[in-house]
């Protein structure tokens, strides 16, 4: 067996103990990021397990608290058409029903309440786009409510909803009776003063009852062909009552 000097034989002792040290070291270093790992893997799924939580701030439109404010409060829904390019019937704009059928008093009633809402006045120290943006749903909600309060007019929209298309070209008055008939009351009216011109209105009002109640039940009916007829005639006799009207005004 071959025996190294004593001088050499602890340099060479030293240098196996220090190797041996480094690797314990090492292993007890991997052992504890390997167990630090393992710990640490749980935390993070558990961490993406936690869902998101939201802040509520104030609808700039209802002034209620709500987490959707920049897309639809949930208090007024108003907003929805904002940023979601969404964009409500005449109809629901004004909390209404889409039906011929409808109760005035609270389309009027919420008109109000929204050009309230929309007011430039509560838009002056807003950015330029928030301007624009109530500017654009207030022209929105005039329109909404002229054509809710003209009968013609919702008629046509309720048509358009269910995607038929009342005024096109090919859909021409056929019924030659009403045709008639509305040529002897425009010259009726050529020659009526004030109160014949007040009659012949007064009569004209009726006949466009008749055809919104027609209207009315044909759409239920889900007949589109007699629903376009009745809009034809409402198209006639609204023209009618303005002449009527205007005539009766000319001469009082």
């Amino acid at each position: 067996m071959l025996r190294l000097p004593r001088p050499v034989a602890r340099v060479v002792g030293g240098h196996v103990r220090a190797c041996i040290a480094v690797r314990a070291q090492a292993r007890q270093l991997a052992a504890s990021s390997a167990s630090a790992a393992q710990k640490a893997a749980p935390q993070s799924q558990t961490a993406k397990a936690v869902p998101e939580q939201t802040a509520e701030v104030e609808c700039r439109w209802c002034k209620q608290a709500t987490a959707n404010a920049d897309r639809v409060c949930d208090a007024c829904q108003w907003v929805a058409s904002r940023t979601t390019g969404g964009e409500l019937s005449p109809f629901k704009m004004l909390g209404c029903a889409e039906c011929m059928h409808l109760k005035l008093e609270k389309a009027e009633a919420e008109y109000r309440r929204l050009q309230n809402v929309l007011h430039p006045d509560r838009f002056a120290r807003a950015p330029e786009e928030e301007q624009r943006l109530a500017q654009k749903q207030s022209a929105r909600v005039n329109e909404a409510i002229a054509i809710v309060r003209c009968p013609l007019r919702r008629a046509i929209e309720l048509c358009k909803l269910h995607g038929v298309d009342p005024l096109a070209e090919e859909q021409r008055i056929q019924d030659m009776e009403l045709m008639m008939e509305s040529m002897e009351i425009s010259e009726e009216l050529e020659e009526a003063d004030a109160e014949g011109a007040s009659a012949v209105l007064k009569r004209v009002n009726e006949r466009i009852g008749q055809h919104v109640q027609g209207f009315a039940k044909a759409k239920d009916a889900d007949d589109w062909e007699t629903a376009v007829q009745h809009v034809q005639a409402l198209q006639l006799f609204t023209r009618l009552a303005e002449q009527a009207a205007g005539h009766a005004s000319h001469y009082a």
